[in-house]
């Protein structure tokens, strides 16, 4: 049995869901897939038997494949890179840099972005806040200080959120990022629970943008300017 089905596995003649079938099975009923399998289906030519791969090493990490699973994070297809994360989220395998996890926070794949701002959320934020905050890709920019709050939720950090808020709004932003940056604005006042008369400057910044064309902008503002006038 434990031949066949790794057989199965190994087979790159099989259909992708026969592959993926035969590690279910063998997860489920052993033998557990080993490591050389998991490290060489990991990089099969099918997305949906990498994606397979990246989800059983993060059952049964070791040094190999914990390291295998960084590299998948810079994967061509999304599925693959989503499954990279849960993986190392699951198995606290986490990257030493943020090279290959930081373009994610720009992708189009909402759920991806999702889980690989949880993966920086898990790593030290000492070592990647200035990366984000300096960072030239407001998306990026955007879902790392997200992630920054959720893990340093002091006044100081949240204030360096706001201020980078701010410079982000003096310049073009797409209407999508514009609301974005509001809402992160919210986000970091509410956390940091940072008094309104210590943003006199976002204050006034806020009342030159209103009203906007976009209905949502103007509910962010709105939403955003009630919270500044909270003390007056």
């Amino acid at each position: 049995w434990g031949q066949l089905v790794a057989g199965v596995a190994y087979s790159k003649d099989n259909p992708a869901e026969y592959r993926i079938r035969a590690m279910d099975l063998m997860q489920l009923f052993g033998p557990v897939p080993s490591e050389d399998l998991v490290l060489e289906l990991s990089e099969a030519g099918n997305e949906m038997v990498r994606a397979k791969a990246a989800y059983i090493m993060g059952l049964h990490p070791d040094e190999q494949s914990r390291k295998r699973l960084v590299e998948m994070l810079a994967d061509s297809d999304p599925r693959v890179q989503r499954a990279a994360c849960e993986a190392i989220l699951r198995s606290n395998s986490l990257p030493e840099t943020t090279e290959d996890l930081l373009p994610l926070l720009a992708e189009e794949d909402r759920s991806l972005v999702f889980v690989a701002r949880r993966v920086l959320e898990k790593m030290p934020f000492e070592v990647w806040q200035d990366e984000i905050l300096d960072n030239a890709d407001p998306r990026i920019s955007l879902v790392g200080m997200l992630a920054l709050i959720n893990a340093d939720q002091k006044p100081e950090t949240c204030i360096k959120v706001l201020n980078r808020c701010s410079a982000m709004m003096a310049e073009f932003l797409s209407d999508a990022d514009f609301v974005d940056t509001l809402r992160l604005c919210q986000v970091a006042l509410h956390r940091g629970k940072i008094s309104p008369d210590k943003v006199d400057a976002l204050k006034s910044q806020i009342a030159e943008e209103f009203p906007a064309g976009d209905p949502r902008m103007n509910h962010e503002l709105i939403r955003l300017a009630a919270y500044l006038q909270a003390d007056e």
